[in-house]
């Protein structure tokens, strides 16, 4: 930082008394910038405004009996239908794909179908089960799983249910 000298009529110099700004206007710019992009950054973590949905007075007035379907997908091409209540022993049937689809619709009509879990055989074609899959979301049914069988040797993991 450098000092400018003046010198008078009597020859006599003495210091200019002037006062450079020049890195005070620096300082604040960069003072003004960092606050203009802290405030951008605190009105972007509040998050989304989101409509929850009510629950539908249908869904809490269902009385109906719970229960729970696993479809077995056999590598010949038929589908096992298991039908388990909390109460009672399950039931089987023995389907072809084309009949999924109307017991699906008949089960979901008469009872709160909780859940469904397709298994598969070890030689099922990867298609036949996203089919399977696909009748049940046709079918209104909103929770389904995919059974898979641990390898030997090896202990199940445990459920995580959240």
């Amino acid at each position: 930082m450098a000092m400018s000298v003046q010198s008078n009529s009597g020859g006599r110099r003495r210091p200019m008394a002037e006062i450079n700004i020049t890195p005070f206007t620096d300082v604040c710019l960069v003072l003004l910038i960092i606050f203009m992009v802290s405030a951008s950054f605190m009105n972007a973590q509040r998050g989304l405004d989101i409509k929850l949905p009510s629950p539908s007075k249908d869904a809490q007035k269902d009385n109906r009996p719970v229960r729970d379907i696993t479809l077995l997908v056999a590598s010949a091409g038929t589908i096992t239908m298991t039908v388990t209540t909390g109460k009672s022993a399950a039931v089987s049937k023995v389907l072809q794909p084309n009949q999924l689809m109307a017991a699906l619709d008949q089960e979901a009509n008469q009872y709160h179908v909780q859940s469904v879990t397709i298994k598969a055989d070890h030689g099922v074609v990867y298609k036949s089960v996203v089919s399977v899959m696909d009748t049940v979301k046709q079918a209104g049914i909103e929770y389904m799983a995919l059974a898979v069988q641990a390898p030997a040797g090896r202990p199940a993991p445990k459920a995580n249910r959240t």
